[in-house]
């Protein structure tokens, strides 16, 4: 048997490990990648005097799924925990750096609306049913909630209008439980009571969230990264996809972009005229969109849609309690204060392990998404001259420290899901089960943008296709 990985992202790789611990000898599997590298939007680099600097990606969350390929790939034990001192967020409210959520500028927005959860108008709104992230909180609490919290949140990690933003593909939970207990604060006791009576820590959230854990050996490393809110490695991110590479190199193609995959009539699926028994697509939208053109029609991909980003990682003279001061993770900045950037992550206090001793501090200014649509026509002069002004106006930091920059431009690097991208996504997988059936789908323009989603829904199609193929071996 013959499975194409197409894409060398981290959901590809995924896929690629996935694949080959689900069929063993049984099938031979190739992953396709365009560039001359692996990792997608993950890529990690050392800079000047050994400082670790990240492109994209910087720490994972805990999730069951991604600990099993750390594990199975043998570097688990490779894992750091985020240093305690960066559990303090903040968010630029009236030019002040708010403590989220123990300030008084953001407990007068929020606490009110957590006391006084609003009446539902009318009847829910029906499973089938989506709506904005704004709508969803303003409805249940209020649109301060919307603005100073979610809003920020959402900029964070979707770099995403919350107006247009979909609450199923979001925060489905959040709407879940708003359906099965008709009351958010109501809904959130009942499931800490519900947790409480499982376990103490945090194993039981991790494993009711990601069922396919069940029965896996967990290691006191395994057990020790479940209770921290993020990890890294030394080296950062790219330590997962390199070692990906290493362990399955021969088994790797490189600068072997997908033209064309199409159904092949005698069963299976032809990638750029190759027979594959099963394809697994890991590519973006664009270039999906492209390679299925003779079979699968535009409309199939109506309404996807993406954002771009711009990163600078900077590097100041000095250590991080010289420059910065205040411990934490990073500030965010709701969109109606009007700033040309999304927030701020202290690296060098969340991960100072990855200073490597040196006395400096690493920072990483984002910007663009759905609040700056423009930044991609922005020169390196301007961006530069927005960050310093940035950092010197909400930091107080003094940019003549600054040594070295570094301007990362991610050309439509976050999927935007809209009003309706599960509806989507299901009558994108429609159309291709009926042209293409030996083709799945897998990576952030459709399951989720984070690290976590692509390596989960990475192994889900992986055992689905296991068992698909099961079904066919004849008894």
């Amino acid at each position: 048997m013959k499975i194409a990985v197409l894409g060398g992202g981290i959901s590809g790789l995924s896929a690629l490990h996935f694949l080959n611990k689900a069929f063993g000898d049984a099938a031979e599997v190739t992953l396709f990648e365009s560039q001359k590298r692996v990792g997608g939007w993950i890529q990690s680099l050392e800079a000047r005097k050994g400082l670790v600097i990240e492109a994209g990606p910087r720490s994972l969350r805990p999730h069951a799924s991604t600990l099993q390929l750390l594990q199975d790939v043998g570097i688990l034990k490779d894992a750091i925990p985020a240093n305690k001192a960066a559990k303090a967020r903040y968010l630029l409210i009236d030019d002040k750096l708010c403590n989220a959520p123990y300030s008084k500028e953001v407990l007068s927005r929020v606490l009110p609306a957590l006391l006084h959860e609003r009446k539902q108008e009318g009847p829910l709104f029906g499973a089938s049913m989506d709506e904005s992230v704004r709508s969803f909180f303003t409805r249940r609490l209020s649109s301060d909630v919307a603005d100073y919290v979610v809003d920020p949140v959402v900029s964070g990690i979707w770099a995403a209008n919350t107006e247009k933003l979909s609450m199923q593909a979001t925060f489905g939970k959040l709407r879940d439980m708003e359906r099965e207990y008709g009351n958010l604060t109501r809904a959130v006791l009942s499931r800490l009571r519900q947790e409480g009576r499982n376990h103490d820590d945090a194993e039981s959230s991790t494993r009711t969230a990601d069922p396919i854990a069940k029965g896996v050996e967990q290691s006191d490393q395994w057990k020790m990264l479940l209770k921290t809110p993020i990890y890294s490695f030394p080296g950062g991110l790219s330590h997962l996809p390199n070692t990906l590479y290493g362990r399955y190199s021969s088994n790797l193609q490189f600068s072997n972009p997908i033209e064309v995959i199409e159904n092949d009539r005698n069963g299976g699926v032809r990638v750029n005229g190759s027979h594959f028994d099963y394809a697994v697509s890991a590519m973006p939208r664009r270039s999906l969109q492209a390679a299925v053109s003779k079979t699968v029609g535009p409309q199939a991909f109506h309404g996807f849609r993406t954002a771009s980003l711009v990163v600078v990682n900077v590097t100041l003279e000095k250590r991080y309690k010289k420059n910065i001061g205040r411990p934490g993770f990073g500030h965010l900045i709701p969109s109606n204060q009007g700033k040309d950037i999304l927030g701020v992550v202290y690296d060098s206090c969340v991960f100072p392990e990855q200073d490597r001793g040196n006395r400096n501090t690493r920072l990483t200014v984002m910007m663009g998404g759905d609040r700056r649509p423009d930044i991609l026509s922005w020169s390196d002069e301007k961006v530069l001259d927005v960050v310093r002004s940035a950092l010197k106006e909400q930091l107080n930091v003094d940019t003549d420290r600054i040594s070295d920059t570094l301007i990362w431009r991610h050309v439509d690097a976050i999927p935007q899901y809209d009003i309706g991208h599960l509806d989507r996504v299901r009558n994108l997988e429609f159309h291709l089960r009926s042209s293409i059936p030996g083709l799945s789908l897998v990576g952030n323009s459709f399951y989720g943008v984070g690290v976590n989603d692509c390596v989960h829904r990475a192994k889900s199609v992986a055992e689905d296709l296991s068992n698909r193929a099961l079904a066919l071996t004849p008894k």
